[in-house]
Order: C-alpha cells, then sequence, then structure tokens
C-alpha cells in the first residue's frame, strides 16, 4: 500500500516538472540543453546549426556543428576572431584553452553576443566542432547573461549511446 501510494506520488511529480528541452546537430554529434525561454528551432538554410528565438524577442541562440579543418583551437578561434572584426563587433572578452575558445562584446548592431566553441569527436572519430551564440539586448543581461554558464555546461560532441 506506502508502496503503491510512493509509486503514485513519483509518477505525479515526475509529471509535474517540466521537461528540459535539448538542441541536436545530428550530423556533428552536438547535442545540448536549450535554456528556458526559447521557442522552437527552425534549421538554419546557410549552414549546419539551428536558430532559437527567444519567447520574449529580446534573444536569439544560434547552434552550429562543422568540421574542424583548420587542425585544432588556435587557428578556428583566429578565423573566428578575424570575423568579429570583419562585421565590426567588439570583443571585450576572451577566453581559450586546448579544447574550446570564447568571446563576447557587442555587434555593430548594438546586441551583445557570447560566441563559445568546443572541440571534439563525433561517434565515429570525426573531429568536429560544436558552437553557439547567444545574442540579447545588452538590458536583458540579467535574463540572459546567466544562461551561458548552462549553456557550456550543458553543450556536448560526440555523446554516443
Amino acid at each position: 500500500m506506502i508502496r503503491a501510494a510512493l509509486s503514485f506520488a513519483a509518477i505525479w511529480l515526475a509529471g509535474a516538472v517540466s521537461a528540459e528541452q535539448f538542441f541536436e546537430v545530428d550530423s556533428f554529434d552536438v547535442t545540448g540543453v536549450l535554456p528556458d525561454g526559447f521557442g522552437t528551432g527552425a534549421a538554419s538554410m546557410n549552414f549546419e546549426g539551428t536558430v532559437y528565438d527567444s519567447l520574449d524577442g529580446q534573444a536569439q541562440l544560434v547552434v552550429s556543428g562543422r568540421l574542424d579543418m583548420f587542425d585544432g583551437v588556435a587557428n578556428s578561434r583566429e578565423l573566428a576572431r578575424q570575423g568579429l572584426i570583419f562585421n565590426r563587433a567588439t570583443i571585450t572578452f576572451k577566453f581559450s584553452d586546448a579544447g574550446a575558445f570564447a568571446y563576447s562584446g557587442l555587434r555593430e548592431t548594438g546586441e551583445a553576443y557570447y560566441l563559445y566553441s568546443r572541440f571534439g569527436q563525433t561517434c565515429e572519430g570525426v573531429p568536429v566542432i560544436g558552437t553557439f551564440v547567444l545574442a540579447y539586448a545588452p538590458d536583458a543581461e540579467p535574463i540572459y547573461g546567466p544562461m551561458i554558464e548552462q549553456l557550456i555546461a550543458g553543450l556536448h560532441i560526440g555523446a554516443c549511446g
């Protein structure tokens, strides 16, 4: 009787908790947790990725995957930096280690952005890069800034299983 009551309570609680949403770039084995407040993603026509708009209209999250054709972090990081400069974005923060790099700042449009790329391998052993770019209105920093840590922690490459 107690076991049946506990089972019912567990089922009820499981139904009451909102399920996490995930993103996936299947061809590159890139997956992650989509933060609360974003709608259904739309596949990008220009690259292998998905674009998610925030429900409040103040942010956009782009998640993508690509082959690591530049042999590691240093060359890809420099290519990303040059792209930001070409697009007239400022770089106010940068980070790099053996398996990832990040840039943040302001775009020419005035939006704040955070770009993060992680290196890994697909389940077949192919070197790839998983990237997200979170762009948002600067006054929405209290809402979207804290999501960056969640996105970094939740970005996975080659989750084979």
